[in-house]
């Protein structure tokens, strides 16, 4: 009710009335603020783009705006055409926010592909790690498989886009695109004894996938597979082995369906793991001939 309120107050009559200043100061309001928040972003280690992003993101008026221009309006602080104004710049603010949103994620993809800054607390070992595990993409498979790999005391390097994933103390992350050969050194592809593929897309799993066996003929490759489909041709790429998430949900599912129907839990995990080695083998007939496991231990 009170946004309505508010917007049954604003009078659009004032955008003729300033057809220049209006936009002006709209571009003005977004610039300000992003020359405040960039300097701080980068002082606390965020990448370039990133940076940009984020100032932008915030460089909207706010809501709270709204209810502080009513409040001065009521009490006669600002005068009614200054509020107009006012009130006007707030609500476009908010209006061009996902157009801006937009645009300031086109910059943080073309900068930090190039700039490849670390993230986070644990950032700084990234230089100093060796005999660990490259993870293409984060997230929440990214975090259990750190936490899986931790346990054998198995050092992880993670390389995501996105920063919501990386606000991480425990994980070295690296912002940038695991396609680009740079991200890789970046990450010590060299140093590394496995990588993990576990990215959403699934042609940039292949990307990865062609670029990693490129890069290090010799080195694991555990790839995540949407399908089947999906699964034979990341083997034709390189892979050493692919998981298809259909088929371990499924069989999960399938288990825990069958427990709910009265079956044994013995009986219904002996069930699901005679399907698993089925498919499996049909997994495996996928991969090339030619295709070895490389050996992790080997000199």
């Amino acid at each position: 009710l009170f946004f309505m309120s508010v917007g049954m107050d604003v009078d659009l009559a004032v955008l003729l009335t300033y057809p220049v200043l209006i936009p002006a100061a709209l571009l003005g309001l977004f610039a300000l603020k992003a020359a405040v928040i960039y300097p701080l972003a980068r002082f606390f280690g965020m990448a370039r783009g990133r940076a940009i992003e984020l100032g932008l993101l915030l460089g909207q008026a706010g809501e709270f705006a709204l209810v502080v221009i009513n409040m001065a309006t009521a009490n006669r602080m600002i005068a009614p055409d200054a509020a107009q104004f006012m009130l006007i710049l707030t609500s476009l603010s908010m209006m061009v926010t996902p157009l801006v949103a937009n645009f300031a994620y086109g910059i943080r993809q073309a900068l930090d592909g190039a700039d490849l800054s670390p993230y986070g607390p644990a950032a700084h070992q990234i230089d100093s790690i060796d005999g660990h595990v490259i993870l293409a993409g984060y997230g929440r498979m990214g975090s259990l498989l750190r936490d899986v790999l931790a346990r054998q005391y198995i050092p992880v390097v993670a390389i995501d886009t996105k920063y919501d994933y990386t606000h991480d103390s425990k994980t070295p992350v690296l912002l940038g695109d695991a396609t680009e050969a740079a991200t890789m050194e970046r990450a010590g592809l060299r140093r590394a004894i496995a990588v993990a593929v576990i990215m959403d897309k699934a042609e940039d799993a292949k990307k990865v996938v062609s670029l990693v066996r490129r890069m290090a003929p010799g080195l694991p490759i555990v790839a995540r597979a949407r399908d089947n489909d999906h699964a034979a041709a990341l083997y034709r790429l390189g892979a050493t082995v692919t998981i298809p998430d259909v088929v371990e949900g499924s069989l999960h599912v399938a288990q825990e369906l069958m427990m709910r129907l009265g079956i044994p839990e013995d009986l219904a995990r002996h069930t699901v793991d005679q399907q698993r080695a089925v498919e499996g083998h049909i997994i495996e007939s996928m991969r090339p001939r030619d295709a070895q496991r490389p050996d992790i231990n080997a000199d």
